[in-house]
């Protein structure tokens, strides 16, 4: 039997992660949609173009950020100065070498809109805004670290707060730059400054502020941080093989189609752009429930990090639960995509390619979501070198079929991904299950 009052506690947890989420993944989206509407429509193909930076964004947040606190907040617990030396240490260590990585980025963009097989005409209007992207895809990847920070320390209102003020700022930016470019002229330097100057200070300010509050505690660096590397292993692979498998996958959407068009809805990179706007904010919150997971694991008291803990009871509350709760967030998701879609039909046509675009989504998601919670779920229990070796066959298989010259080449690959990675992690979680019974019974 589902405990309502667990449950609705679940919902409400999941909620609260999600409104973080929603603003920031959002924000993105709005500002180039005001970009667009008042400099150039193609600029939303920005989106599209940069998609593969998302997965790298995971790669970075998922495999390094997040397994930090999970290690901290899950195996040390109840040592505040050496958990918060931890997170401090490897946060440090690793925000170099992700400000290295997106600063290496920045500096090749044209070659990779090129490598891209974007159209020259479109890199011409596109290239600016895309170093805005991608520049503002690697701060987040530094807004998270400290919003990790915040949900491991349960405060989510505060998480919650800070969103909306990200949102305020990144969609007031690019308001501001399009008053002032419409009003003067604006060399490549002062355009790059107006974009990314707000969202610097924002992620500067809100990192201060934790290093000012972890000046309570008796830091010195340390090392141990990379015994998380265990926790982020199957993300990291993840999410480097995702990134090649959408760069693959997008460069043959666009061979397929035709670089532009004559009717009303613009470039094939247009319509995937648009149609990907409307479905990511849902796949990022739906991510979230992977966060959850691994929160409910760490906050309880006993120590759970063996997969011979796979029949505790307990245990398997919080799993059921926490799936329950995020079937029923993502329904609330779906109807608010759904309302999206139906206002943009106003300004917009929509085609069959973009709801059927959607479509594969959807479906996406449903699939996704249980893995989310099966992959958090065995990965708390130490299931890394499995988990792992799942990843690498199901990403493999994407990139495989992202390979076909298609314009539905990005979710070909996504779909069958995500139904071989369901079959292997349903798989692998009943085997354990079972064996652990078993021996437990004997």
């Amino acid at each position: 039997m589902v405990n309502r009052k667990d449950l609705t506690n679940r919902v409400i947890r999941l909620l609260k992660l999600d409104i973080t989420t929603f603003l920031t993944s959002l924000a993105p989206i709005l500002s180039l949609y005001i970009l667009g509407g008042f400099i150039n429509k193609e600029i939303i193909g920005v989106f599209g173009f940069t998609y593969a930076f998302q997965f790298l964004w995971s790669m970075f947040s998922r495999g390094l950020n997040h397994p930090i606190f999970l290690y901290a907040f899950k195996d040390i617990k109840n040592d505040k100065n050496r958990t918060m030396s931890i997170i401090f240490s490897g946060c440090c260590i690793f925000a170099l070498v992700e400000l290295a990585a997106y600063l290496l980025f920045i500096f090749y963009a044209k070659q990779y809109l090129t490598l891209l097989k974007v159209p020259n005409e479109l890199i011409d209007i596109c290239y600016i805004y895309t170093i805005y992207a991608i520049a503002s895809i690697g701060l987040q990847v530094f807004d998270f670290m400290v919003f990790s920070f915040y949900e491991y320390t349960g405060r989510l209102e505060l998480n919650n707060k800070l969103g909306f003020l990200y949102a305020f700022i990144r969609v007031g930016g690019a308001l501001l730059y399009v008053f002032l470019n419409k009003s003067m002229t604006l060399n490549f330097s002062l355009q790059l400054c107006i974009l990314i100057l707000p969202l610097t200070s924002f992620t500067l300010t809100i990192l201060l502020k934790v290093l000012y509050e972890l000046k309570q505690y008796q830091i010195h660096f340390t090392w141990e941080f990379l015994k998380a590397f265990k926790y982020g292993i199957r993300d990291i692979l993840k999410g480097i093989l995702n990134s090649i498998g959408n760069f693959i996958g997008t460069r043959n959407t666009y061979l397929a189609g035709t670089a532009t068009t004559s009717n009303s809805n613009g470039s094939i990179a247009f319509q995937y752009a648009f149609i990907t706007t409307v479905t990511d904010v849902q796949w990022d919150c739906a991510c979230e429930e992977s966060a959850l997971i691994s929160l409910d694991i760490a906050s309880e008291p006993i120590k759970y990090n063996h997969i011979s803990q796979i029949n505790d009871k307990r245990l398997l509350n919080i799993l059921k639960l926490d799936i329950i709760a995020g079937y029923i967030v993502l329904g609330i998701i779906f109807i608010l995509a759904f309302v999206i879609l139906g206002i943009l039909s106003f300004f917009l046509t929509i085609t069959d390619y973009m709801l059927l675009n959607m479509s594969f989504d959807i479906l996406g998601m449903i699939i996704d979501t249980s893995c989310y919670a099966m992959s958090s779920f065995l990965n708390s229990l130490g299931r890394y070198k499995e988990l792992s070796i799942i990843s690498i066959v199901a990403v493999t298989i994407r990139i495989f079929d992202s390979s076909i010259r298609s314009v539905y080449a990005v979710n070909i690959g996504m779909l069958t991904s995500a139904c071989v990675q369901i079959i292997l992690l349903t798989s692998l979680f009943l085997y354990y299950k079972h064996k652990y019974k078993v021996s437990k019974e004997n």
